[in-house]
């Protein structure tokens, strides 16, 4: 078992990474934390493929309740958040309550939000059951819902007591889920690590084939890129930015299309974008930017999934909440591991790169 620790201002994380360790590993965890009341929240879907796991909790601990969540962009949303705090206050759990979430990132994200305010915070533990959260969204503190169609316009940052990442979960994963989560590692290879860049350009094909020998070490370095990260900036006001590369053309890919595609595929779109972005705006030579671009450009991505009007994008991009003074704002890239937060580019410039982005659909 790999283990790592994230230190903030706000709340010690331990995250725990390995394989068919789930069930073990939460009953040493209610013993060690003495958890007497906890209430779940799980996907209906993980649910449904492993619904031990919710009779194996039900006799844990003295008060149990499990919420079954349909996880979708469509349920990321307020009426999702009172529904969950409507059943934690009729079944009058308190502040001593543990609350845990096992699924994807929209289960996550929304789970965590709720958990944020009931009470003004409890205890969370987040269990990813997809690749894109274990890498993600159930590390760092991060939570949110969609609002007026805008991606994770309401939120909060608050950081989970323990993350139990168990690789079982990817066997049941899809081909296009193993993708979504593979676009999200792509950008940790850009963030930090030249050595990590070159394993995944080199191990690609066993990754998009479901090697799991080679997850648990891209799982460990993606999350402790992430570490690294978020030790130094909780809140997001200085280099956490870096985070969001190729986020600002995602969101908005996701909004205009409504969410028929899914976060990890506007991410590798996003990342395409941000890297001719970048060669435009004079940061990367185009010698450079062919050769950054080879890996997110090994990544399928189907035309007709990616309809877009350039106009509404645009506007979409504009009205980011990562931008100020009424421009937006971009993380763009020099190299691997020098990344260039809060560059502003002009309407003509992102117009450009999404007729740039069209040409390497399918």
């Amino acid at each position: 078992m790999k283990k790592l620790t994230i230190k903030t201002d706000s709340r010690k994380s331990q995250i725990f990474i390995a394989h068919d360790f789930l069930l073990s590993k939460i009953e040493k965890l209610i013993v060690e934390q003495k958890i007497q009341s906890l209430f779940i929240v799980i996907d209906s879907k993980v649910h449904k493929l492993y619904p031990h796991i919710s009779e194996f909790l039900k006799t844990k601990t003295e008060k149990t309740s499990i919420y079954k969540f349909h996880s979708s962009e469509k349920n990321k949303s307020l009426s999702s958040i009172e529904k969950i705090l409507s059943q934690l206050t009729k079944e009058n759990f308190g502040r001593e309550t543990w609350f845990m979430v096992i699924g994807g990132g929209i289960a996550g994200d929304v789970a965590g939000f709720a958990a944020s305010i009931y009470m003004r915070g409890i205890k969370l533990i987040q269990v990813p059951t997809t690749l894109l959260s274990m890498v993600d969204s159930s590390v760092g503190g991060k939570t949110g819902i969609n609002f007026l169609d805008r991606k994770n316009l309401v939120g909060t940052f608050y950081q989970p007591d323990f993350v139990i990442v168990d690789l079982m979960f990817l066997m049941t994963l899809s081909q296009r889920e193993i993708i979504c989560g593979l676009g999200e590692i792509t950008k940790y290879g850009f963030l930090y690590d030249n050595g990590f860049y070159i394993f995944l350009k080199n191990n690609f094909e066993s990754l998009i084939k479901k090697d799991f020998t080679l997850f648990e070490r891209v799982v460990y370095q993606s999350i402790k890129i992430k570490k690294v990260v978020v030790e130094q900036d909780e809140k997001e006001q200085g280099i956490r930015k870096i985070l969001n590369l190729g986020h600002t053309f995602a969101h908005a890919l996701e909004s205009e299309l409504q969410f028929k595609v899914k976060h990890g595929e506007a991410v590798i779109a996003g990342l395409r974008a941000s890297i001719f972005l970048s060669q435009i705006a004079g940061l990367i030579g185009e010698k450079d930017m062919h050769q950054l671009l080879s890996l997110p450009l090994k990544f399928s991505l189907k035309r007709s999934n990616f309809r877009i009007n350039h106009d509404n994008l645009y506007k979409l991009m504009h009205s980011d909440k990562k931008n100020r003074d009424g421009k937006i704002n971009l993380v763009l890239l020099k190299d691997v591991g020098e990344i260039i937060i809060d560059f502003q580019v002009s309407k003509e410039d992102v117009l450009k790169t999404l007729i740039f982005l069209d040409s390497t659909l399918l």
